[in-house]
């Protein structure tokens, strides 16, 4: 496999999310890295004899996080919450979201466990009403994490979430990423999505791990594959490449894979295929993930 840059080797710990929960894994059999849905609760269920730990969900401002976290704690799950922006990231950064923030920090606080925040996920790419503008994206992130330590909130794992850019060239991609990074203060934890449509035969597994790689030497982080998924008519060899790739970087501590509807799917964007597919019901999709964290 290609490198844009020397390999940091990290220790391969698993994330306090795999360990500190009751629903992570049992002593006879503990993954050998935090297995995670996002879905619904029932997704989530169907899928518990993989020895999940982590529950993600999308989380709009404005919603109410009680009962979302409500439901992580019923499934002795570690939240995972994906937090969207409905303004821009220049109004975020000014303040208009405050009131919100400040309730969604008290809401957390009083989470007894570990929660695992992804903020503006795939802030790099123009698909977003937060995306596009560095600056911002940096002002806002840093109020926003500024905003939860002055609330006393120090239950929270900070995901850093850049899409990986496959249809740009790797020199492209990491020109344009560098500028959305908040500070290694700001980020406990990198989070990429690695979700591959039909039409991205151009850039596989192998071209994928090159930017995470680059992703983890530059910014000294452990990551998460934050978002991962695959078009159904290639998903056996993809999780088996998939296994390859981990297997040679430990940095890796976590893969969270996605049960939600695509969004590019429903919308009919051409070059999708199908991505809606379901571990509940391809058992070698499960056994292959399964090798693929170590389980």
């Amino acid at each position: 496999m290609r490198r844009l840059g020397a390999i940091v080797v990290a220790l391969a710990l698993v994330p306090a999310a795999a360990t500190a929960t009751a629903g992570a894994a049992t002593a006879a059999a503990k993954p050998h890295r935090a297995l995670g849905i996002s879905g619904t609760v029932e997704q989530y269920q169907a899928l518990r004899s993989m020895h999940l730990g982590v529950h993600a969900s999308f989380v709009s401002f404005g919603r109410d996080l009680v009962p979302v976290l409500k439901d992580d704690l019923a499934l002795h799950s570690t939240p995972m919450l994906t937090l969207q922006p409905t303004i821009p990231a220049a109004a975020v950064a000014a303040g208009d979201a405050d009131a919100y923030l400040r309730t969604a920090a008290r809401q957390i606080r009083a989470y007894h466990g570990p929660v695992y925040i992804r903020f503006g996920q795939e802030m790099n790419g123009d698909w977003f009403v937060w995306s596009n503008d560095p600056a911002s994206f940096v002002a806002a992130w840093r109020h926003v994490w500024t905003l939860f330590r002055s609330a006393g909130v120090r239950n929270v794992h900070w995901i850093w979430g850049p899409d990986l850019l496959s249809y740009k060239t790797a020199m492209d991609f990491a020109s344009i990423t560098a500028p959305y990074w908040p500070g290694s203060s700001y980020v406990d934890v990198i989070g990429p999505t690695m979700v591959e449509f039909q039409s991205e035969s151009n850039c596989e597994v192998d071209c994928r791990f090159e930017r995470i790689d680059w992703l983890h030497d530059t910014f000294k982080k452990p990551v998460w594959l934050a978002e991962t998924k695959v078009d159904a008519a290639e998903r056996f060899p993809w999780l088996r490449s998939l296994r390859t790739a981990l297997a040679a970087s430990p940095w890796v501590t976590g893969v969270i894979w996605s049960e939600t509807p695509s969004e590019a799917q429903i919308k009919h964007q051409p070059g999708v295929g199908d991505m809606n597919w379901s571990l509940a019901y391809s058992a070698l999709s499960r056994k292959l993930l399964s090798a693929a964290i170590g389980v």
